[in-house]
């Protein structure tokens, strides 16, 4: 999956606002959203009769009937990713991160109503709602961010009955019984926090918990007896809530078996305690509440961190306790796979679990015989978008690619109506097409169609187009034919497999990315080899295919392939994207987003790259190379003529737009760049980048920056300025920017949020 990658490249989700940065800006709007996506959380009501999951920004009410069968009686479009779902006899209450605190009711029907609850006036932007618990009639919510955090106490309708704000770090979790509250935060921060009558606050730090400085208290569960604690180590950590004496609270430790892995989740009712363990560290995977990404697998490449540095326990466990006056005893433990934990809930008979890549699984408890505890599982359905296109022949027809290792992904999608996305016709079972969509063609194109514009006619024998979609080693190609029935337009779809040549080491080489389409060639970029830019003769591919069934493997020839790495790289990059910029002199340049340069001998990561070359049919001459000064990952870029200037505009996992002046292609100019802010949960570190489309008529770069979601980047003066921000409900990863006669869209891959349409102002 992508996602290892990229996590691989870093160096260092949401009410959704739209935010003008500029009185002159006109910010888009909404049109259309598809939010089915990767499994986020679950839980269950307190009798054992519904069970509630987050798919995407979707939150699903579910039937427990007999036979361990799940029934969907309801769904709930929240627009904003779940951390953490907590029901209670009337509603479910959704820990929703910059969608605040939710609390939404579902009726007998189903109908589900959802409604915003005040939040503590500390907890304004940028604090997250990250965890909510509720106990005996009463519900807490914690906001969090890099930069302090806030509690709130309600009632069962939703008064916000108390709240604090505390300085410090992040914290992560929350559990309150009566006028007290316990918050645990990093590096085993602990403390309690109470309300007298008259509701003045008063805040107590615990003991240090957990296994180091660095171990957060990442779960906190409250049982009959004791106040329960997991600290991303192999044991739960145990406290006695009567016997609180500030920093010298006694507290004992109950190990997990033999187990070497990680505490993250905890549940309790009756008398016993489930608990979730993760293989890995909670800094090294997606589990916290912001994982960048978020659809880290069992391999974990993650981030900076080498992964042979990291002690990974065998399997994920999920153990059952029972707590007495004593504390607690360990009565199974069972491995769940490497399967990556999201949530846990301890039902009447079963717990409810969440994971990655198996989504929904209902686990009947020992000993117990109901029906409705046979063992369940359900997959979710959806479509994290990650970057693409639209057809050429039918504007409303996506072409995007998806990552996820959780959702089951089938077809793609169509703007129906101009304002609802859903399942095109005759893709119904199309398996995932790739990563990315790039080069685009229909067989009797005009010149002048680009990738950003949509023919104004063509000739009405063209039914058939191409696009080549990025898809790991082999690139894929895909022929699309649209055709009329009696029950609608309909589309047939056909693929073949690109088998690339392997360069002088005998690398093919990855095609994480992009291609594009320059007049009669197709640019393929590949990651992995110093030769990271191929070109094929158009006609060449499409022969290739004529002569192989559809599902095949194809191996035409390229015209050429270019270095995009210095000379000498001991471990090469490779290009991850590539633009194509005309000039009126018939002039054709290909800037490449070359990803790095080789690490330093010191194992620092080296500087973002960029290629320029000049195109031809007959060998590609070079023109400039550029090399940042700081570390970085160039893996996107676009090319466009704004106010009569060629500027090129290249993306950075380390968060920074650079901006260049290719007046003189051979010598291009650098201009200022453009850093983007960073998230308020992450803290210091620009929030990474991972797309960016020119809007040429406006004078805008329009980036995607994950948990930041979409930036328009003005490039109209001396210095970029940010002009307005969508905030967008998961992680915004791909843009494409369609034109349809004077109207324009931008579409959004978006994640762990789906798929989105926005109307861009005049």
């Amino acid at each position: 999956m992508v996602t290892t990658f990229l996590l691989s490249l870093l160096v260092a989700s949401s009410p959704l606002g739209i935010q003008n940065e500029s009185t002159g800006a006109v910010a888009p709007s909404l049109l259309a959203s598809c939010g089915a996506a990767d499994p986020l959380c679950a839980t269950g009501s307190p009798d054992g009769e519904w069970v509630y999951l987050q798919e995407g920004t979707l939150l699903r009410r579910l039937a427990h009937v007999e036979r361990g069968q799940l029934l969907e009686s309801g769904t709930a479009r929240l627009d904003a990713l779940a951390h953490v779902l907590v029901a209670t006899s009337d509603a479910v209450w959704v820990a929703a991160g910059e969608g605040g605190l939710l609390k939404v009711h579902f009726s007998a029907s189903g109908k589900a109503n959802v409604r915003s609850m005040a939040i503590p006036p500390e907890a304004e932007a940028p604090l997250l709602c990250v965890d909510v618990w509720a106990d005996g009639g009463s519900v807490w919510s914690l906001f969090s961010s890099s930069g302090g955090s806030a509690v709130g106490k309600y009632s069962a309708d939703g008064e916000l009955l108390h709240h604090h704000a505390l300085a410090g770090g992040r914290l992560f979790s929350v559990a309150g019984r009566g006028a007290t509250a316990w918050l645990g935060g990093e590096r085993g921060w602990l403390g309690r926090l109470t309300w007298d009558a008259a509701g003045t606050a008063h805040l107590e730090e615990g003991p240090a918990l957990g296994d180091g400085d660095a171990a957060p208290v990442l779960d906190l569960a409250l049982g009959a007896h004791f106040l329960h604690a997991a600290c991303d180590g192999p044991a739960v950590v145990t406290l006695d809530p009567l016997d609180w004496d500030g920093s010298n609270t006694p507290r004992t430790t109950t190990p997990i078996g033999r187990s070497d892995g990680h505490a993250a989740h905890l549940s309790f009712r009756g008398e016993h305690l489930a608990v979730g363990l993760n293989r890995g560290p909670h800094y090294a995977m997606s589990g916290a509440p912001y994982g960048l990404c978020g659809t880290m697998g069992p391999g974990f490449t993650i981030g900076d961190t080498d992964p042979a540095t990291l002690r990974l326990a065998p399997a994920e466990l999920l153990a059952i306790a029972r707590e007495t006056t004593r504390g607690l005893r360990i009565i199974e433990t069972t491995a769940v796979g490497p399967h990556g934990w999201r949530s846990l809930y301890l039902g009447v008979e079963q717990t409810v679990e969440c994971h990655l890549s198996r989504g929904l699984e209902l686990r009947p408890l020992p000993g117990t015989t109901s029906g409705k505890t046979a063992p369940t599982t359900r997959r979710t359905r959806g479509f994290p978008a990650i970057g693409g296109t639209t057809s050429l022949l039918n504007p409303s027809l996506a072409l995007f690619g998806t990552d996820s290792q959780g959702a089951l992904i089938r077809g793609q999608l169509s703007l129906a109506d101009g304002s609802q996305l859903v399942t095109a016709k005759g893709s119904e079972e199309l398996l995932p097409i790739g990563l990315r969509v790039g080069a685009q063609w229909i067989d009797t194109a005009p010149a002048t169609t680009t990738e950003h514009q949509v023919p104004a006619a063509s000739d009405g024998a063209a039914t058939g187009e191409w696009f080549v979609a990025g898809y790991g080693p082999a690139p894929r190609l895909f022929k699309l034919r649209h055709d009329q029935r009696d029950t609608g337009p309909t589309t047939t779809w056909q693929s073949w497999s690109i088998l690339l040549p392997t360069d002088g080491e005998g690398k093919r080489g990855h095609t994480y990315y992009h291609s594009t389409r320059a007049e009669d060639l197709v640019l393929i970029t590949r990651y992995g080899t110093r030769d990271g830019l191929l070109a094929y003769a158009l006609g060449d591919l499409t022969d290739a295919a004529a002569g192989v069934e559809p599902g095949g493997s194809i191996k035409p020839v390229p015209l050429w392939s270019a270095a995009t790495q210095a000379q000498g790289e001991r471990h090469p990059a490779g290009a991850l994207d590539v633009s194509v910029l005309d000039w009126p002199d018939q002039r054709r340049v290909a800037v490449v987003a070359a990803g790095h340069d080789s690490p330093t001998a010191t194992g620092q990561r080296g500087g973002p790259r960029m290629v320029v070359v000049e195109l031809t049919r007959a060998a590609p001459r070079l023109l400039a190379e550029f090399t940042g000064p700081c570390p970085g990952t160039l893996v996107a870029v676009d090319c466009a003529w704004v106010d009569d200037r060629p500027l090129a505009c290249l993306a950075d996992l380390a968060g920074r737009l650079w901006l260049f002046d290719l007046t003189d292609p051979a010598q291009p100019r650098q201009l200022e760049a453009w850093t983007c802010p960073p998230h308020p949960w992450g803290g210091f570190n620009a929030e990474s980048l991972f797309d960016v489309v020119i809007d040429g008529p406006r004078g805008l770069a329009l980036v995607a920056a994950g948990r930041r979601g979409v930036l328009a980047v003005s490039l109209a003066g001396a210095r970029p300025k940010t002009e307005w921000v969508v905030d967008t409900p998961g992680m915004a990863e791909g843009l494409h920017l369609q034109r349809v006669g004077s109207r324009s869209r931008l579409w959004v891959g978006d994640q762990k949020g789906g798929l989105r349409v926005y109307a861009l102002g005049p």
